[in-house]
């Protein structure tokens, strides 16, 4: 039968309709590129705090003079701010710069270790009696707190936050039911808190070096001088090699595969002129 009478005009409206876009004007595959890209992503992230002592940690505190035992903290808003620089130097191949992201993430990872066995020792006692069963303290009326960073060392302190937020609502549990007195509660506090606090201070007294890979094996002046000041790293981190697990990756004009991981890599120094005396040659017998 002739397809005379199909109305593709109608049919391709349809199409519109299902598919909330025009049809193609060229088939897939010609080569052509569309009208129009997507625009770049973005999430939404926040985080439940139950706890004053978490909502302290977020915020952090300002120092008072007259009141030396109220000393400044650090909290996760602080520790994203001072964290960017780092990153950013990381991201532009500065080794110095990986090398301090590697200290900042174990003193994270280690922060995560020291709450699972603080947790632990509170777990092990809310479940001693078998026939007595306790749901953990809760807030009635949490702060929702809105994450916005830049690389993913600050979702991890916004974790551990977290766990400790859960820590403490564990910890006040136990007090209140009788299985820790008040003087063990606020001392597991106290080292919950201690070590969150040392995780975010990791990334204070950051200092660019503004060298680059590049810049080592050139033995420039820059480089020279980022050496004396900060010293020489080892040959796994200027070979990329060993990097932070979230750190940014290398950049494709990174010179980190110039250099070899078996041996020490050291700037070049630049050479002194010497003068050398010549000595006097004989004078060739005939």
């Amino acid at each position: 039968m002739a397809d005379s009478n199909i109305d593709h005009e109608a049919i391709e409206k349809v199409r519109e309709r299902i598919n909330g876009s025009p049809a193609l004007s060229e088939p897939v595959g010609t080569g052509k590129p569309f009208a129009s890209r997507p625009g770049p992503l973005r999430n939404d992230s926040s985080m439940s705090i139950k706890t004053s002592l978490a909502q302290q940690l977020v915020f952090g505190r300002s120092g008072r003079k007259d009141s030396p035992d109220k000393r400044a903290v650090i909290g996760l808003v602080g520790f994203a701010r001072m964290l960017k620089p780092i990153y950013e130097a990381a991201e532009r191949d500065d080794p110095y710069a990986d090398n301090r992201l590697l200290d900042i993430e174990a003193f994270i990872e280690r922060s995560f270790q020291d709450l699972r066995e603080l947790r632990a020792t509170v777990d092990k006692l809310l479940v001693s009696r078998s026939d007595v069963h306790h749901r953990l303290a809760h807030s009635l009326k949490p702060v929702q707190v809105p994450l916005y960073f830049s690389n993913q060392f600050a979702f991890r302190a916004a974790y551990l936050i977290n766990d400790f937020d859960t820590f403490v609502c564990a910890v006040q549990t136990a007090q209140f039911v009788a299985l820790l007195t008040t003087t063990k509660a606020n001392t597991l506090i106290r080292r919950g808190n201690k070590t969150v606090r040392r995780a975010l201070a990791s990334a204070t007294g950051y200092q660019c070096s503004g060298v680059s890979r590049a810049d080592i094996l050139s033995g420039t002046a820059k480089a020279r001088a980022a050496v004396k000041r900060w010293g020489e790293l080892p040959p796994d981190i200027l070979d990329g090699s060993r990097r932070a697990v979230f750190g940014p990756p290398l950049p494709e004009e990174s010179l980190a595969s110039r250099f070899v991981a078996d041996t020490t890599v050291r700037v070049k120094k630049p050479r002194r002129a010497r003068c050398r005396k010549r000595k006097a040659t004989a004078p060739a017998s005939e």
